[in-house]
C-alpha cells in the first residue's frame, strides 16, 4: 500500500488543520456544527483543547485522515466522489479545506443579511448578487442559469440563498451522468424561473382607467366595480398595504373569471389562472419535497414561475369544488393570509418565498361550500344575473361584435334587431349568466355565414330564423306567468346553490285532515309549514277565513316539482299566502312574486339572496315584488336597471303581503265581533 501513497505528509497536516481551524469559525457563526466540530477532534484521538493545535502533534495515521474526511462529506452531502481516490490524501484535504472556506463565506454573508453588521463596508444590491452565486468550473450551460439567480440575488433571503448555493455545489462537484445531476439542474432551472421581487413593474392605478377597463368587457356589475375601484384607490394611496383578496361568487356565465382578467389588465399585471376543482390533497398546492421521484413545485409557485413576476394577479378558479375531505383548505389558508403568506414555503424549493405583493381572486358558483376561515380573509364580491334589457345590450355591445370579428363578418352583412334579440333570450337563454347567449347567437350565426358565402349580400336574422337554427323553445316567449288558479303563487328562491329563480308554489285540498308539503322538502321547510299553520289558526278570522274550514280540511302543498329538492324559510309568507289564496278561492295578482320567512306573529323576517331572486324575477317578467322591511338595505344596492323594471312593496307583517297579493284587509278582534256570527272563529 505504501508505494502507492503519494502525499506530502506536511502539506496534508498543514490542511487538516485548516479544515478544523474552519469549522471552529463556522461553529462561532452557526452552533449547528458544534456536533461535527465535536466529532472532529473526538476521532482525532485527543482531548479537546484551549489551542485547537491539534496537528502540531505528531502525525495521525492514514485511516484516520479517511475517517475524518468521510466525516465532513457525510455532513455535508458533497465530495464524497473525492473520497474515491483513498491514497492521495493530500489532494483530497485540499478539495476539503477549498469546499469548507467556501461554506463559511456564504455562512459570513448570511449572517450579515441577518444581522446587518454595522462595522462592516456597505456592499451595493449590485455587488451583493455578483458574488452571490459563484460560476461553475465544471458545467459552462450552468452559467446562464447562475446569471438569472444573480440577478434576482438581491431579493432572496437567506434560506434561498443557502437553497440554491447547496444544489449549484452538488451540480459543480457532482458528475453530469450522475442520478442527482438532473434532479439538481431541473431545481435550478424552476428557481432562475421565479422572481424574488426584483424589477417587478409599479402597479398603473388610475381609478378611470381602471373602471374604463372593466367596463369595456363587463357591462353592469356596478356594485363590484365600484367595490374594486376603492380596494383599488386604497393600495394606490399605501403601497405597502396588503395586498386585496377577493372571492367573485355568482352563477356560471356571469363573468367572474373575465372580470379577473381585466383588473389584472388595468393593473399593468401579469395573470395566472389555477384550477382548484376537485383538488384535495395539500401538495398540489404546496408541491413535493424534491427526494420524492418526479417531485415538481405546488400549482401557486408555478403560476409565479409562469408569470415571471413576485406580483402577479393570480385567479383561484372554482375554489367552491375543493374536496371537502382533503387538507388543501389549510394550505389554502397559509396563501391567503397577510400574515402567514410573507413567507409561504413550497415543499420543492424548501425556502421562504414572499405571496404578500400576489392579488388573489378565487371564483365560485356556491359561497356556502367555502370553508368559513378561507372565506373570511377575502372580501366577497357578488356577480348577480343579468335582467332582460342587460342582455339585449350585451348582446348589441359586446356579443355580436366579437361573434362577428370571429367570423371573419363585415358591418352590414347581418341585421338584427332588438325584438329578435329579446326573443332569442326569453325562449332559450334565461339563465343567470350569458354562456347560452353567446352560444346561441354564435350558432344562428354560422347558418347566416353559409348563406352570405353562397352570395347573399345581407342576412336578416327573424324570429321565425331563429326557431330554424336553435329547435324548440326552452321557455314560452311571454312576459306573463300564470298564476290564476287560487293557491297558485310565485315564490322567489335559489336553486343550485348560487342562482336564482322563480318557482311556483301550489296548494289545493286533500281527504287527509292537516296541512302537508309534498316532495323533497327538508326541515327547514317543514318547520315553515307548521309555522304557517299554527299562525293561520289562531289568526284564521282577522281575514275572513272560515275557522272550521281551515281545521278539518286537509291541504297540501307543492313547491316547483316532486323532484326539485327544497329547503330553506324564504318561502314561508308564499305558503301563507296560498293557503289564504286557497281558502278564500281568490287568485294572486299573476305577476307578483314573493319572498321572505314568517314569525309566529306574523312579522316578515328578512331573506338571502335577494339580489339574485329579483333578477330572475324580471328575467322571468315579473312586475310586482314583495319584500321584508328587513331586507331595505338589500333592496338600495339593487341595481338601477332592476328597481325600475317592477314594482316593491316592502313589508313589515303577513297583514300587508296578503293585501297586496291578494286584496285582503284583516280585521281586528272587534271588527270581527261588529260583524256577528258570519265569520267564525
Amino acid at each position: 500500500m505504501t508505494k502507492y501513497f503519494h502525499s506530502d505528509q506536511s502539506q496534508t497536516n498543514h490542511n487538516l488543520h485548516t479544515i478544523e481551524c474552519i469549522i471552529v469559525e463556522l461553529t462561532a457563526y452557526d452552533m449547528e456544527y458544534i456536533k461535527l466540530l465535536s466529532d472532529f477532534i473526538y476521532e482525532s484521538g485527543r482531548e479537546i483543547d484551549d489551542s485547537f493545535m491539534f496537528w502540531s502533534s505528531p502525525a495521525a495515521n492514514i485511516a484516520e485522515y479517511y475517517k475524518l474526511m468521510l466525516l465532513i462529506a457525510k455532513h455535508f452531502e458533497f465530495g464524497k466522489d473525492v473520497l474515491i481516490d483513498k491514497f492521495d490524501y493530500t489532494r483530497v484535504s485540499d478539495v476539503f479545506a477549498s469546499y469548507l472556506e467556501q461554506e463559511l463565506e456564504l455562512t459570513i454573508r448570511m449572517r450579515e443579511r441577518e444581522v446587518g453588521t454595522a462595522n462592516l463596508p456597505a456592499i451595493t444590491k449590485e455587488e451583493d448578487a455578483m458574488e452571490t452565486f459563484p460560476k461553475s468550473q465544471k458545467y459552462a450551460q450552468l452559467n446562464e442559469l447562475i446569471d438569472i439567480l444573480n440577478t434576482n440575488a438581491s431579493g432572496m433571503g437567506k434560506d434561498a440563498i443557502k437553497e440554491i448555493s447547496n444544489t449549484l455545489l452538488d451540480l459543480n462537484n457532482g458528475d453530469k451522468n450522475g442520478g442527482d445531476y438532473s434532479k439538481n439542474m431541473t431545481f435550478i432551472k424552476c428557481c432562475a424561473e421565479l422572481n424574488f421581487g426584483v424589477g417587478d413593474s409599479e402597479d398603473e392605478i388610475d381609478m378611470d382607467k381602471v373602471r374604463a377597463t372593466m367596463d369595456a368587457t363587463h357591462f353592469g356589475m356596478d356594485n363590484a366595480k365600484d367595490l374594486i375601484v376603492e380596494y383599488m384607490g386604497v393600495h394606490a394611496l399605501n403601497k405597502d398595504a396588503a395586498s386585496p383578496q377577493f372571492i367573485f361568487t355568482g352563477a356560471a356565465g356571469t363573468g367572474k373569471t373575465t372580470l379577473a382578467m381585466q383588473i389584472a389588465k388595468a393593473l399593468g399585471r401579469k395573470t395566472a389562472r389555477v384550477s382548484l376543482g376537485g383538488v384535495k390533497d395539500e401538495t398540489t398546492l404546496r408541491g413535493h419535497g424534491r427526494t420524492y421521484l418526479g417531485s415538481k413545485c405546488g400549482r401557486i409557485m408555478n403560476a409565479i414561475m409562469k408569470t415571471g413576476t413576485s406580483n402577479p394577479v393570480i385567479v383561484l378558479d372554482e375554489i367552491d369544488k375543493m374536496s371537502e375531505m382533503g387538507s388543501a383548505d389549510s394550505v389554502l389558508l397559509e396563501i391567503l393570509d397577510p400574515a402567514q403568506n410573507i413567507g409561504f414555503t413550497d415543499s420543492y424549493f424548501n425556502f421562504a418565498y414572499d405571496l404578500s405583493n400576489v392579488i388573489f381572486i378565487a371564483t365560485a358558483n356556491y359561497p356556502e361550500q367555502i370553508d368559513e376561515p378561507v372565506k373570511d380573509r377575502m372580501e366577497t364580491v357578488e356577480c348577480t344575473g343579468y335582467t332582460l334589457p342587460e342582455k339585449v345590450t350585451i348582446a348589441n355591445k359586446y356579443v355580436i361584435p366579437n361573434v362577428m370579428k370571429e367570423f371573419g363578418l363585415k358591418e352590414g352583412q347581418i341585421k338584427i334587431t332588438n325584438a329578435t334579440i329579446k326573443h332569442i333570450v326569453n325562449g332559450w337563454t334565461r339563465e343567470a349568466g350569458l354562456r347560452s347567449l353567446e352560444q346561441s347567437i354564435a350558432k344562428i350565426f354560422r347558418g347566416a355565414v353559409l348563406q352570405i358565402l353562397k352570395g347573399k349580400k345581407t342576412v336578416n336574422i327573424s324570429k321565425a330564423y331563429v326557431t330554424k337554427r336553435l329547435g324548440r323553445m326552452i321557455w314560452e316567449d311571454t312576459d306573463e306567468i300564470e298564476t290564476t288558479t287560487p293557491g297558485t303563487v310565485n315564490g322567489l328562491a335559489i336553486m343550485g346553490g348560487y342562482t336564482g329563480c322563480v318557482i311556483q308554489l301550489e296548494s289545493c285540498y286533500s281527504f287527509t285532515t292537516g296541512q302537508r308539503m309534498l316532495g323533497d322538502v327538508g326541515t327547514m321547510m317543514d318547520n315553515s309549514c307548521s309555522v304557517v299553520s299554527e299562525y293561520l289558526a289562531n289568526n284564521a278570522y282577522r281575514y275572513g277565513i272560515d275557522g272550521e274550514l281551515l281545521s278539518e280540511a286537509g291541504i297540501c302543498t307543492l313547491l316547483g316539482t316532486i323532484s326539485t329538492p327544497s329547503d330553506g324559510d324564504s318561502a314561508s309568507i308564499t305558503l301563507a299566502t296560498s293557503w289564504v289564496s286557497l281558502l278564500l278561492d281568490r287568485p294572486v295578482n299573476p305577476k307578483t312574486a314573493m319572498t321572505g320567512s314568517i314569525s309566529l306573529n306574523g312579522k316578515v323576517r328578512a331573506i338571502g339572496g335577494l339580489d339574485m331572486k329579483v333578477a330572475a324575477g324580471v328575467r322571468a317578467g315579473i312586475k310586482t315584488f314583495i319584500i321584508s322591511r328587513e331586507n331595505e338595505k338589500d333592496y338600495d344596492e339593487l341595481s338601477n336597471d332592476l328597481k325600475n323594471a317592477a314594482t316593491f312593496h316592502i313589508v313589515d307583517h303577513i297583514d300587508d303581503v296578503l293585501f297586496w297579493a291578494l286584496n285582503v284587509e284583516s280585521m281586528t278582534e272587534e271588527e270581527v265581533d261588529a260583524q256577528g256570527e258570519d265569520v267564525a272563529y
